[in-house]
């Protein structure tokens, strides 16, 4: 979805509209992204991951509705996590943001490990309680909230609380939601990266 800003009109007003454009717009994006792990997995890389992303969430709701989602870009998405399946690659995919109605889609496709897990949008111990079974999870650390604005203290404790929420049973790769921002205080950044010496 938020590729497709890159091109001469803007995909957000157009998708009201379901105008024509904006499905080749997907397709074409799709083909794309789909060629790129085709050649890169028919060499000799060791790859052990596709991984894609594809922001479609607000803090509080998805940008669009499920139904435009499944209908608009879905049916793209889908071609992309085939790629990585038919190579037997695990398939990981990053959006931001609240995007809890369509997990049961990703699933669908293919999808094994979801990122970034953002804690303003979601709750990630019920998604972790209703989808853990079949998805792995890779980050969980707020860097909107928690990082910049908590002590040290408040870092580690997050850290454990994500640990006993997403850690049972396997599947969480322990990591931040976002990348870490400059208005990150260094002790701060420090608890994050200590965090594989908690015990």
């Amino acid at each position: 979805f938020h590729r497709c800003h890159f091109y001469p009109y803007n995909a957000q007003p157009m998708l009201q509209t379901k105008a024509i454009a904006v499905g080749n717009c997907y397709q074409s994006k799709g083909d794309g992204q789909v060629v790129v792990p085709l050649s890169m997995t028919g060499r000799s890389f060791d790859v052990d991951v596709l991984l894609t992303g594809d922001d479609v969430g607000t803090q509080r709701v998805m940008m669009m509705s499920p139904e435009m989602w499944r209908e608009m870009i879905k049916p793209s998405l889908g071609e992309i996590f085939a790629v990585g399946k038919a190579h037997g690659l695990w398939v990981a995919h990053h959006c931001c943001g609240a995007l809890r109605p369509i997990i049961p889609d990703l699933v669908e496709i293919g999808l094994d490990v979801l990122n970034p897990l953002q804690p303003e949008g979601m709750d990630i111990a019920q998604i972790k309680r209703d989808y853990g079974r079949r998805l792995a999870f890779w980050g969980g650390i707020s860097t909107q909230q928690t990082l910049p604005f908590g002590t040290p203290a408040d870092v580690r404790a997050e850290v454990r609380e994500r640990i006993e929420a997403l850690a049972p049973g396997g599947g969480y790769i322990i990591s931040t939601a976002h990348n870490i921002q400059g208005d990150t205080p260094v002790d701060n950044d420090g608890g994050v990266k200590d965090l594989e010496r908690l015990p």
